[in-house]
């Protein structure tokens, strides 16, 4: 069995690739064929001290992007997260987590005349989503009250919308996200790309978890709001069974790069359908593999050619595809905070549907990116509690 990503004592690549697979002596994303001196993604500049792209944080045991913090070891990628609400724990105690003194103090919190949010903040800010769910659990059968409920009428605007989201299993917070994406007029292109693109291994859940939760299937509310090829990516990747993690195959890689350079570059105008194929069929490590290919046989990578033979939607859920995720979401805060007003579901996507380690490694990548602290740059366009979740949160 492979072993899944954060698998203690295991070499997991992680974000942003760099790690070489089990055996494999492949460098890391966009790293130069034997004989190229071009740099690729994350690697830093000559004279930059900064590590690559996805790199874990010293002795954290991240999960890999996709997987579900608190999954069973050797579970399947998407696997449910944590304990359902009701389930049975093993102990009331876990390093020093204590699941009914956490739900005895936010109901305390929530007493009487008005709300200690600090307390909520604190909680809720700083446990795992597994622990959240098990304190929503406790918070029912000691208190007997439900928590949402509760956190609902005590609390408003994009703070409650956060702490409402992370007291949910992830299928269901991301279903949740992709519905406001949705809901109303207009539609939240980037949180449809940001989830169909980068939680790849959690799809069916979501989806299933979309129809109970909103009497309709994600595929007809997707082609609701879409249109075109855009319309035929995101359906494409909903719908196509991505292969485990770290399951490459070199001489399809070879194969796949050339079927890439035919279907764009290599001809007069495009095939979008190979496109679709390609990005949607394949896990990132194997396009990793396929773009090193492309690299070598015609020097420039799948991103040019996407930006070349592309536009629009179609050409954002493209790179998307290719983007390692830290790198992906810290463009995506810039682009939230960045300009007149903030982008506030973008922010609340990002934040509630990423984990802790996730967050600290995207924050990372902001930094190196683009020379500043992501924490002072969002803490610079919110405010009130909604500001102090998010740095609670980081």
């Amino acid at each position: 069995m492979q072993p899944q990503y954060g698998y203690p004592g295991q070499p997991m690549p992680g974000y942003g690739y760099g790690q070489p697979m089990p055996g494999q002596p492949m460098p890391g994303y966009g790293q130069p064929m034997p004989g190229q001196p071009m740099p690729g993604y994350g690697q830093p500049m000559p004279g930059q001290p900064m590590p690559g792209y996805g790199q874990p944080m010293p002795g954290q045991p991240m999960p890999g992007y996709g997987a579900p913090v608190g999954a069973p070891m050797g579970a399947p990628m998407g696997a449910p997260m944590g304990a359902p609400v009701g389930a049975p724990m093993v102990s009331p105690m876990m390093g020093g987590f204590n699941p009914v003194s956490d739900a005895q103090r936010l109901r305390e919190a929530m007493r009487g005349l008005g709300t200690r949010d600090s307390v909520l903040i604190d909680i809720i800010g700083h446990r795992t989503r597994e622990q959240r769910l098990m304190i929503v659990a406790e918070y029912r059968r000691t208190i007997c009250r439900d928590l949402l409920k509760d956190i609902e009428s005590e609390t408003s605007g994009n703070y409650r919308s956060i702490l409402l989201k992370l007291l949910k299993p992830r299928d269901e917070c991301l279903a949740e996200l992709l519905h406001e994406a949705m809901k109303g007029a207009g539609t939240n292109d980037g949180v449809l790309i940001d989830i169909l693109t980068q939680f790849p291994y959690e799809l069916q859940a979501v989806a299933a978890t979309y129809a109970r939760k909103y009497g309709k299937s994600l595929e007809s509310a997707i082609k609701s709001e879409t249109s075109g090829d855009y319309e035929k990516i995101l359906i494409t990747l909903l719908n196509t069974p991505r292969p485990p993690p770290n399951c490459i195959d070199p001489t399809r890689a070879m194969t796949d790069a050339e079927t890439f350079y035919r279907a764009g570059e290599g001809r007069l105008g495009t095939d979008e359908r190979t496109y679709m194929t390609i990005v949607a069929s394949n896990c990132r490590e194997q396009l990793l593999l396929i773009d090193q290919n492309y690299r070598r046989t015609h020097s420039k990578g799948m991103e040019h050619a996407i930006k070349s033979e592309t536009s629009g939607h179609f050409r954002d859920t493209m790179l998307a595809c290719i983007t390692p995720p830290d790198m992906y979401f810290a463009s995506r805060v810039k682009e939230a905070v960045d300009g007149a007003g903030t982008n506030d579901l973008t922010l609340v996507e990002i934040f509630t549907a990423n984990e802790r380690p996730h967050l600290e490694m995207i924050a990372r990548a902001y930094q190196s990116r683009y020379g500043k602290s992501m924490a002072k740059r969002v803490s610079d366009d919110v405010s009130g509690d909604y500001k102090k979740i998010l740095m609670a949160l980081l």
